[in-house]
């Protein structure tokens, strides 16, 4: 066997994931992040894309879950979430049109 360890998720966060990999004979740990934060520190830049992405396809938060469903990836953020990150991008949308 080329390793022997475990596998956690410690965080999940829309498409966001961190995933710890421990190895069972060392012990050493090796953590993977599949996104880095926005430059403001709170938002994941993954989560940012997704709404951008999908307001600029007319995808609302249901047909984002379609395609990520389809796809065989888990579903976006809460509601709520989703919403926020889409208040956070609106912004930068419109003043790209005016452009």
């Amino acid at each position: 066997m080329l390793w022997e360890g475990s596998i956690a998720i410690k965080e999940r966060n829309g498409l966001y994931v961190q995933v710890e990999f421990m190895c069972n004979n060392c012990k050493s740990c090796t953590t993977l992040y599949s996104s880095p934060k926005m430059p403001t520190g709170r938002r994941h830049e993954i989560n940012i894309r997704l709404a951008i992405g999908s307001t600029l396809c007319g995808l609302g938060r249901n047909g984002v879950m379609k395609l990520l469903g389809a796809l065989n990836l888990p579903p976006p953020i809460q509601e709520h979430k989703y919403r926020e990150a889409q208040e956070f991008v609106l912004d930068y949308i419109e003043k790209a049109q005016e452009q």
